[in-house]
């Protein structure tokens, strides 16, 4: 399993205020229901194009984030 991590604007100026690590777990429970019926309305119920694996991709892009590579 993947972990991401997102920093979170905060303050009146955007300011970096929190880091945060997100597994794929995470990401399918909180977006996949939402994801899936928005893209079965643009592409139809049964278009490839729908997999958890694009739905985690699409949240990894809208947050600008990046994979955690655990390095010994």
């Amino acid at each position: 399993m993947r972990t991401w991590i997102i920093e979170e604007p905060g303050g009146e100026r955007g300011e970096i205020y929190e880091t945060r690590q997100v597994t794929d777990d995470e990401i399918l429970e909180d977006q996949w229901d939402w994801w899936k019926d928005m893209m079965e309305k643009k592409y139809g119920v049964e278009s490839p194009r729908i997999t958890q694996e694009n739905c985690i991709q699409d949240w990894v892009t809208d947050n600008y984030a990046w994979e955690w590579k655990d390095v010994d």
